[in-house]
């Protein structure tokens, strides 16, 4: 086997473990990765399927996160109304503090 023909071999190889996804944590600031990528804010890279469960998993993190707040929010609402009623509506921000703020919709 002479030595263009290792050359094409190695090339080859090279292209294959490319495609494969190998090289993507490595090439990934350079944007040569095969698959998509993503730096999260810490600074890992996650890519491939990796990247979708990583998705996947903050979705249902700010998910359970709004819910929460959802429910937090309804509890002081029902409070700030019950003070309201006891005091007389004109005077409920005077004695029971401003109105409880919605949660925000959207990520962090």
């Amino acid at each position: 086997m002479g030595l263009g023909a290792l050359a094409v071999v190695g090339a080859v190889l090279v292209l294959a473990l490319w495609r494969a996804g190998t090289f993507d944590y490595a090439l990934v600031d350079w944007g040569l990765n095969a698959k998509d990528c993503a730096r999260n804010d810490f600074g890992a890279v996650y890519c491939g399927d990796e990247l979708a469960r990583q998705q996947s998993r903050a979705l249902e993190e700010n998910a359970r996160r709004y819910e929460l707040e959802a429910k937090e929010f309804e509890r002081q609402s029902k409070a700030w109304r019950a003070c309201g009623r006891s005091v007389g509506y004109e005077d409920s921000e005077a004695v029971c503090g401003p109105a409880p703020e919605p949660p925000a919709l959207g990520g962090p």
